[in-house]
């Protein structure tokens, strides 16, 4: 099998602290993972198989990763002493000295920090000193492994011997003829030996996969199937990594912050950037009619489906007069933009293709792509690009090459070239344009959405954190088709030096059709997407990721209306993609504090409004001994907790329940699931009140404690006075208010009488 990557990654895995229940001092929870890798191997952290294979399913467990490359140094003392593990994936020794790094880690699981090694262990056995040697077989011993100088590179003759079916060929199975394999046994009785395999002709047995008393080991090739196959890459897990991470890591019973879920539905959020905003449009119902593709968004989707909101981001050079736009791209704009449901984002202003093109890099490096750009409407290539001298001979300045190369499939580094790239131009400049000549009032920019190959780098990122704006979009996950594995599902978030990248949730049609070059009905399989990634473990939210360009064809749109109809059947809590994205960044900063046993103080969460805890369906939320908490659902054996957005650091305490089916009893209300974000919940002896907002109908699902006829008033801000009547002969109680608008409504639900 060809090597997919040649890399070297080793990652700390710094997640929950285990806390012994005696301890009466408040502690915080440790979930930061270091990586290492080492840049002379692999340049870029996002192409590790850490970032791209691993990072997800411990983001689900709760876990923030972090790469630091190991040819620079080891990470500083301040930033391992946050950490709870450390997790490895070499595929080689590392060129950094071993012995440093061997007694470095023997540091680490001296501190109490779990040690998980993933393929090569870092260093040669064989070729270590005496020294070094034993530093090696210390660290080995201690995560339950005692390794031999051997390798059985013929496997013609070894069997698997004994396999844990419970964390083994979780989505492929082992091959009949095994992947060579070094000579492992356990280091004590006490260490779970995951897959054991014989070899016939010596009789010896070697185990693969371990989980000991201070880590846990896998063998090379034993935790992921990986074939290159063309361009392409299969990917499949043979271990479960979840359970594995959950065992290796001990994460049971412990809080971990959730992106998927709000008000306890799967979250949908949904943004469409502004590529080919004037391309014309030959959907059926619009042939000859020379309708710009956005006004067919605008018509038929945009408007249509004012229950599900859309963040459009707009290429600001489109719309802007002297770039390739006019009255009427702003006009449509701003009829767009008005819409209740559509939240404002930017897909910058000239649209770079390869951000990396333009990072410290002179501005001639552009000089030879400017007769590669598209004249603007009315004027010639010369009038349309920042040095018409370039041009206007028709040949290349063989004076000035490109410092940066383009990927292959780019003719130019950017959309537009009718001014010298200018960072400030792209993100602030084009939060401006829209806000001043776009936008109705009271409406802001709320997002960036990421152009191109998706690739800005830290200075980029940390523009639109200054611009109090979030960022969106990279990561291209999917599962579905070629791809039903979880090792193609993206992690949360790529960090660029002290900056995150928040990924999108989902593929976008580019990706399903080959860069828009065929498949243009492709897009409807994004749906088997969504389904494997919300069951049997929801790992991430309903996310329709699309551009203008699929307002061209008939084929294309029609797929992306399939695709809308599923999601409005789904129990969702639909939300923009900035609210999204805070849910991220509160991810990634998140504080949990364990205040004593089952019992946690929630800070610094951002935009995050949802705590799950696995393998909980046992156990419910103490309301008695919480804060700001608003309700809870149980979902796939987990218990999601829905938070107060009011309250700064709610409070969770649980307690143990007997099990019984439904949702167990309370003193008082709590929200079960409701489509629209809840707030600021408080309840008297016969009535609660709560705020609430949202896209569509209201729906609300609550226990309350007795069954009966409630009365349900809604308040609108200006005024506006609903009064609706829902009964009950059970302690759920649901109602539905219907509305077109987008209001904040304040609610009060009172208990009136008997259900007759």
């Amino acid at each position: 099998m060809k090597r997919f990557l040649t890399l070297v990654v080793a990652v700390l895995v710094s997640g929950y602290v285990a806390v012994s229940d005696a301890r009466s001092e408040p502690q915080e929870l440790r979930r930061l993972i270091v990586g290492l890798y080492d840049g002379r191997e692999i340049k870029s952290p996002e192409f590790t198989r850490v970032h791209t294979i691993a990072t997800m399913p411990l983001n689900h467990l709760g876990f923030v990763v972090k790469q630091y490359d190991i040819s620079k140094g080891l990470p500083p003392d301040e930033v391992v002493a946050k950490a709870h593990g450390i997790f490895t994936w070499f595929l080689s020794p590392v060129r950094a000295d071993p012995g440093a790094f061997l007694s470095w880690a023997n540091k680490q699981v001296d501190a109490g920090r779990r040690f998980v090694i993933f393929g090569h262990p870092g260093a040669e056995r064989s070729e270590l000193s005496s020294l070094d040697r034993r530093q090696f077989d210390l660290l080995m011993r201690r995560i339950g492994v005692n390794w031999e100088n051997g390798w059985v590179g013929l496997t013609y003759d070894t069997r698997v011997k004994t396999l844990d079916t419970r964390l083994y060929e979780f989505e492929r199975k082992l091959p009949l003829v095994l992947p060579a394999y070094p000579l492992v046994t356990p280091s004590d009785p006490t260490v779970r030996s995951l897959l054991v395999v014989s070899d016939k002709s010596s009789g010896r047995n070697s185990h693969l996969a371990l989980i000991g008393p201070m880590g846990a080991y896998v063998a090379p090739q034993y935790a992921v199937f990986l074939n290159e196959r063309g361009d392409e890459t299969r990917r499949a897990w043979y271990l479960n990594p979840f359970e594995f991470f959950r065992h290796a890591f001990k994460t049971d019973a412990l809080p971990k912050p959730d992106t998927t879920t709000l008000s306890g539905r799967r979250v949908y959020y949904s943004h469409i950037d502004g590529d080919a905003w004037h391309n014309i449009s030959r959907v059926e119902a619009f042939i000859g009619k020379h309708a710009p593709s956005a006004k067919v968004a605008y018509e038929r989707i945009f408007k249509r489906y004012p229950d599900l909101p859309v963040t459009v981001g707009a290429v600001t050079g489109d719309l802007e007069t002297g770039w390739y736009g006019n009255k009427e791209a702003v006009e449509l704009a701003r009829k767009i933009y008005a819409l209740p449901n559509i939240e404002a984002g930017t897909h910058t202003h000239s649209h770079p293709f390869a951000w990396e093109f333009f990072h410290d890099t002179p501005a001639a490096a552009e000089i030879p792509y400017l007769k590669n750009y598209p004249p603007r409407p009315g004027k010639s290539l010369a009038e349309s690009v920042w040095d018409p001298k370039a041009v206007i001979s028709g040949k290349d300045d063989h004076t000035a090459k490109p410092t940066k190369k383009l990927e292959k499939y780019y003719t130019r580094p950017r959309a537009y070239a009718v001014k010298r790239f200018n960072l400030k131009d792209e993100i602030i400049g084009s939060i401006r344009f829209l806000e001043e000549k776009v936008l109705p009032p009271g409406k802001k920019v709320m997002i960036v959405q990421w152009s191109g190959d998706t690739e800005p780098w830290a200075k980029a990122i940390a523009m639109t954190r200054d611009a109090k704006v979030r960022n969106i979009n990279g990561g291209d996950p999917r599962m579905d088709g070629d791809f039903t594995s979880y090792a193609w599902v993206a992690p949360l978030a790529r960090r660029v030096d002290d900056q995150w990248q928040v990924y999108s949730s989902g593929s976008n049609e580019n990706i399903y059709t080959k860069g828009w070059s065929r498949h243009y009905a492709g897009y409807r399989r994004v749906v088997d997407t969504f389904r494997n990634t919300g069951s049997p473990i929801r790992v991430k939210p309903i996310n329709i990721y699309y551009h203008f360009y699929t307002a061209e064809r008939s084929d294309a749109f029609n797929a992306l209306r399939q695709v809308i109809e599923f999601a409005r059947k789904q129990d969702i809590a639909p939300v923009t993609a900035s609210q999204f994205a805070a849910m991220v960044d509160g991810f990634l900063k998140v504080r949990i504090v364990r205040l004593d046993k089952d019992r946690w103080r929630i800070e610094n969460r951002d935009g995050l409004q949802t705590i799950r805890f696995d393998k909980a369906t046992l156990r419910a939320v103490d309301f008695a001994r919480s804060t700001g908490v608003i309700g809870q659902r149980w979902h796939q054996g987990s218990l999601y907790v829905a938070l107060d957005g009011t309250v700064r650091s709610p409070i969770i305490a649980t307690k143990a329940t007997d099990g019984v089916a439904g949702t167990p009893t309370a003193e008082r209300p709590y929200l079960i699931d409701s489509r629209w974000s809840v707030r600021g919940l408080a309840w008297a002896d016969k009535a609660f009140r709560f705020t609430a907002r949202g896209f569509g109908d209201g729906e609300f699902r609550w226990r309350v404690r007795l069954p009966g006829l409630y009365r349900i008033v809604t308040t609108t801000d200006d005024g506006d006075t609903e009064t609706v009547t829902a009964k009950t002969a059970t302690n759920t109680l649901v109602f539905r208010v219907k509305t077109n608008d987008t209001k904040t409504r304040r609610f009060k639900v009172e208990r009136i009488g008997e259900a007759s």
